[in-house]
């Protein structure tokens, strides 16, 4: 790949829910190219597996949780500034709708949506993510595509960040930072199991 305009080198990269699926395998991919990764993600095990499957050195790695807000202000602070961002930390949830209760739906909004998004938006206020950067986060064809019976909370979820990173996309396109999503249909990982 020496020489292709996919190349990475000198990037440096935030990705979280790195520890195993679609997270690490965009990790691995990443260090392929050339980046120098942060990757977070709550299992410290399967994140030093991650870690131990990249290429190259200067890769880092912060266990974290995005549901506790300590946890959070702490990859903030560790991380330096990046050139780019994936966000694809998430779990799913397969109810029919009479049993998705209060408690339920708001877990999945939290996890999927809500404290992806305010990592992001922390990683801004303290200017941590560089003019021209890249931002991705990872979705669902679940959430836009997709209306399948008893997925109605996980698409939700993952519809919310899609359309909230719509609007990201336009609000940071003077300083040159893409946003973009990602909806992959369903994948053999861990998640769907």
């Amino acid at each position: 790949m020496i020489g292709s305009p996919f190349r990475l080198d000198g990037k440096k990269i935030l990705i979280t829910g790195a520890s195993s699926g679609i997270g690490r395998a965009t990790a691995i991919e990443c260090s392929k190219l050339g980046a120098s990764l942060c990757i977070t993600g709550r299992n410290e095990n399967r994140l030093i597996e991650t870690l131990g499957l990249l290429q190259k050195n200067g890769h880092h790695m912060i266990t974290a949780d995005l549901t506790i807000d300590d946890q959070i202000d702490q990859i903030v602070k560790l991380t330096e500034f990046l050139d780019g961002v994936v966000l694809c930390s998430g779990k799913g949830m397969m109810l029919p709708t009479r049993f998705i209760t209060t408690d339920k739906l708001t877990d999945i909004l939290e996890t999927n949506f809500l404290y992806p998004v305010e990592l992001l938006r922390r990683l801004l206020k303290k200017k941590k993510i560089k003019d021209n950067a890249s931002i991705v986060a990872v979705s669902s064809m679940g959430g836009t595509h997709f209306y399948t019976i008893g997925n109605g909370g996980y698409g939700a979820s993952k519809a919310a960040l899609d359309s909230y990173m719509k609007f990201c996309a336009r609000e940071l396109a003077p300083k040159g930072i893409r946003v973009n999503t990602v909806l992959p249909a369903m994948i053999e990982t861990p998640l769907i199991h």
